[in-house]
């Protein structure tokens, strides 16, 4: 089930900074109200009518404005510095018609612009785009706002979540067993409108939807202005 003392909390600066650390992740109210889902939703129809998402949603105005404006509200802000900048937005669509599981795991990649020369960190190439997996200290200043363009429910495939897991770095895979085993998930519900937001080193899963409700999520996440080591995000908004 959802925690409910994150909702509690939705309201209050203070409080929301303090338990967001010790958990790792938020569920806030509506940000966005439904109208604007809907709208929302239209407008991406034609981009993911054969497939399950995009991540490369930043190329698109309306989904950079969206991101400013995330980074304007109040529920947010004790996550996000001031000088933070949306890098990355990734549409996931899940229905009975392009349903999937996703076992637990953190989210360990960045999009960078093609470097000039080599580098250290672990590359690979999604959708004409280079992602890079920065060390631990660089994805501890990530943040991840889940905008639910769609009610996430207890049975159309919400995130699960293991509160805390974050701090404890980069998990290897041969480990991942043994923080799920001895700790307690979270089913994370979130209202339409609303938005899950973690640590993308927050050990996560999501079960297949069971039922006929779509799930459709807009997944931003946020960075220091400018990664280490001379590098350039892909986008910075």
């Amino acid at each position: 089930m959802a925690v409910s003392s994150n909702a509690a909390v939705a309201t209050a600066p203070i409080a929301i900074q303090t338990d967001f650390t010790a958990s790792g992740f938020l569920i806030t109210p509506p940000l966005i109200d439904d109208s604007e889902c809907a709208a929302i939703a239209e407008a991406i129809d034609d981009l993911a009518s054969d497939r399950a998402g995009s991540r490369n949603l930043l190329d698109v105005a309306w989904a950079r404005s969206l991101a400013i404006r995330l980074k304007t509200m109040c529920v947010l802000q004790p996550m996000l510095p001031v000088a933070a900048v949306a890098i990355q937005c990734t549409y996931f669509d899940k229905s009975p018609d392009r349903n999937w599981r996703v076992a637990w795991h953190q989210d360990l990649s960045a999009p960078i612009q093609r470097p000039e020369t080599s580098i250290a960190w672990r590359c690979a190439e999604k959708e004409g785009v280079i992602y890079v997996q920065p060390p631990a200290e660089v994805l501890r200043q990530l943040l991840a706002v889940r905008v639910h363009l769609d009610p996430s429910t207890a049975t159309n495939g919400s995130l699960r979540v293991i509160p805390g897991s974050h701090r404890h770095g980069r998990i290897a895979a041969a480990d991942t067993a043994k923080y799920v085993s001895t700790s307690e998930a979270v089913l994370c519900t979130v209202p339409c409108g609303g938005a899950l937001v973690l640590r993308p080193l927050l050990l996560h899963a999501s079960s297949k939807s069971l039922d006929a409700t779509p799930r459709r999520v807009l997944h931003f996440v946020f960075a220091p202005g400018a990664p280490p080591t001379g590098l350039r995000w892909h986008r910075a908004v």
